[in-house]
């Protein structure tokens, strides 16, 4: 008989959070609506390993919004931040991939099920993040293509992960400024490009 995908993401070690479970974010507990289930690759401790930095913004990123987002996370390597965004390509990619050249710690959480995810073009950063010790969590079923409204929707769990938001660049409508919308809503620290962290 085939194996199904949630067989298959089983097997390859993902995690099912449900609330009440211990390793289910207390942080994620805040939003409104609440994911029954989180589905998270990797290393569920990254979550209490420091604090949470998330970097976000558009899709489309000329290389100064490239340097803006490598600088950000720089300064974050500072302080030992981990990093955290969404895996859509632009912002969120750049910022994934300067944490990981840099030896920080960082967290995905697409808008996409899992196993979409690492079937996708970024599957092998997918990959790399969860073993370079962070970890990728999806509020999704595994197969779950990636849509704007599921990436709209992952924007809460980004801002309630995180201690501080930086919006790198936004566009109207942008799914970042609804990240930066839940992170004010959330009480978390909004930070400016180039603020001190």
């Amino acid at each position: 008989m085939a194996m199904t995908t949630e067989a298959t993401i089983e097997m390859q070690g993902v995690h099912r959070l449900r609330p009440g479970d211990e390793s289910y974010p207390v942080r994620v507990l805040e939003v409104p609506g609440r994911p029954r289930i989180l589905r998270a690759l990797g290393h569920l401790e990254v979550l209490t390993s420091g604090p949470i930095l998330a970097v976000v913004g558009v899709r489309d990123v000329t290389p100064e919004i490239a340097e803006s987002t490598r600088r950000v996370v720089e300064a974050a390597a500072e302080f030992g931040m981990v990093i955290l965004s969404g895996l859509s390509p632009g912002v969120d990619v750049t910022a994934h991939e300067a944490a990981l050249e840099r030896g920080l710690k960082t967290v995905a959480v697409p808008g996409a099920g899992l196993e979409a995810v690492l079937q996708s073009d970024r599957g092998s950063l997918a990959e790399r993040i969860a073993e370079k010790g962070g970890l990728i969590m999806s509020p999704f079923p595994s197969a779950s293509a990636e849509t704007p409204e599921r990436r709209w929707w992952r924007n809460r769990i980004i801002a309630a992960l995180c201690h501080g938001l930086v919006v790198v660049a936004s566009e109207p409508g942008g799914g970042e400024l609804e990240a930066q919308r839940w992170a004010r809503q959330l009480e978390r620290r909004l930070i400016l490009p180039g603020e001190d962290l």
